[in-house]
């Protein structure tokens, strides 16, 4: 796992899944539990972490539903990022031929893919 910032999910990145994901493009990912910063080390600016009732973010809900209708993805759509949608993420993009580690970490090298699925 790479926890570097060579790559952060940032504004930037967060903006063109809003867009392409058609959600509200405020370049914020909300309403995200405190407690899943431990998978999501290269969370930039523009995440919002909470402890209390996290809501969660339209962008990860509309991915998590992407996610789980290719069957890559198999809990709850609830617009959290934890270590399951990681994971699921991570499966999605190694269908691309990006050979990550399904790990449930958000890395650089998760990030840097993401980024060029965009």
């Amino acid at each position: 796992t790479d926890g570097s910032k060579a790559y952060e999910w940032d504004r930037d990145l967060t903006m063109s899944l809003q867009k392409y994901y058609g959600t509200a493009a405020d370049g914020e990912v909300w309403g995200q539990y405190s407690g899943n910063k431990k998978y999501l080390p290269n969370a930039g600016d523009g995440w919002k972490f909470t402890l209390i009732r996290p809501k969660g973010s339209a962008l990860i809900k509309a991915m998590q539903t992407e996610l789980k209708r290719k069957g890559f993805y198999t809990s709850d759509i609830d617009g959290i990022a934890g270590q399951k949608f990681v994971q699921a993420l991570q499966r999605r993009l190694n269908v691309s031929g990006f050979g990550l580690t399904v790990d449930g970490i958000m890395g650089c090298a998760t990030v840097k893919a993401l980024g060029k699925m965009t």
